[in-house]
């Protein structure tokens, strides 16, 4: 769950600095999304992982399950090392 709410913070921190870098020139953004190859990405990256968090954070039932099925993890990593 950690895992997942880092990625989600670290795409929208990229979008966040690209944004920044285009504020400065606001004409090297072309009209055209698809001609702006590192935002198109950028954004990408976000809506996979935003649908992801979306899908396990807002969800109750799936939240749970996330949360029990990860302590499980956990539990059986610690208990066998081949596991981890």
């Amino acid at each position: 769950m950690r895992l997942l709410a880092e990625s989600i913070r670290s795409s929208f921190a990229n979008i966040r600095v690209l944004l920044r870098k285009y504020e400065k020139n606001i004409e090297s953004v072309d009209p055209q999304l698809k001609n702006n190859p590192d935002l198109v990405e950028a954004l990408l990256e976000y809506e996979k992982c935003w649908e992801k968090g979306l899908a396990y954070f807002v969800d109750a039932e799936k939240r749970r399950f996330l949360v029990h099925f990860s302590g499980i993890i956990e539990g059986t990593a610690e208990k066998y090392e081949q596991f981890r």
